[in-house]
């Protein structure tokens, strides 16, 4: 997980699909560049930040059933 440029950065599948999860940020992609690794790249990253605290310390509440379609697909983008 790191800040880069404008966006937020994480390999993290399960990180992506709770913060896609919480609507609070707005996903901008996967960067594919490097054909064994995905980025999932999201904006505000200061925000990303503060919810990815919140996830870690055990404080993120979200649907599970719309973190399992998130998941789903985020995998769907990965390997399409």
């Amino acid at each position: 997980m790191k800040i880069e440029n404008r966006y937020y950065q994480t390999r993290s599948l399960i990180l992506a699909a709770y913060l896609q999860t919480t609507k609070k940020v707005a996903f901008a992609g996967i960067n594919k560049t490097n054909p064994k690794e995905a980025i999932f790249l999201f904006d505000d990253p200061e925000m990303c930040e503060s919810l990815v605290q919140n996830y870690w310390l055990d404080r993120a509440v979200v649907n599970p059933k719309e973190l399992n379609n998130k998941l789903s697909e985020l995998k769907d983008l990965i390997f399409s």
